[in-house]
């Protein structure tokens, strides 16, 4: 954890849990577009028969993505201003921890930590938050070591 002074309130800057990884791509998930909403760009004026394709293939679209979010994705939420105030929101826990904070709020109040800022602090609160990214620890498995056997046979 890192503390940095912003208009002189201590801000604490922890870095972020793996539940937090997961729950960013669920939020990301719950930001896409409804089968509706794709709809409703189409021609009014279609045939039954091309208004069918049309809405079997938005909701092929929605279901097929609706499960993962692809990394170009990931990256530009992570651009965002959205995306900024989110990974913000997860390193600076709220004061109360006896009721869940919402996003809505949570960016509410990172937003006015973030506004009231100097830009020496806001540089600062920035080389916390890499600082605190544990983003490079989370990754696959090396595999096994050479001084396993190969699986099916046994060791002597």
């Amino acid at each position: 954890m890192i503390t940095v002074s912003i208009g002189g309130k201590d801000i604490v800057v922890k870095p972020k849990y793996l539940l937090d990884y997961v729950q960013k791509v669920d939020f990301i998930k719950a930001r896409r577009a409804t089968p509706y909403s794709l709809i409703q760009g189409f021609p009014p004026k279609l045939d039954e028969e091309n208004y069918k394709i049309l809405v079997s293939l938005a909701m092929k679209t929605v279901y097929s993505q609706s499960s993962s979010v692809s990394i170009e994705e990931e990256i530009c939420f992570d651009k965002s201003d959205e995306g900024f105030l989110y990974g913000l929101w997860k390193c600076i826990p709220a004061a109360s921890k006896k009721v869940p904070e919402t996003f809505q709020a949570g960016f509410a109040r990172v937003n006015a930590i973030w506004e009231s800022a100097t830009t020496e602090e806001k540089v600062e609160l920035k080389v916390a938050l890499h600082a605190t990214d544990e983003t490079n620890n989370l990754k696959n498995s090396d595999g096994p070591s050479g001084e396993q056997s190969p699986p099916g046979t046994q060791e002597q």
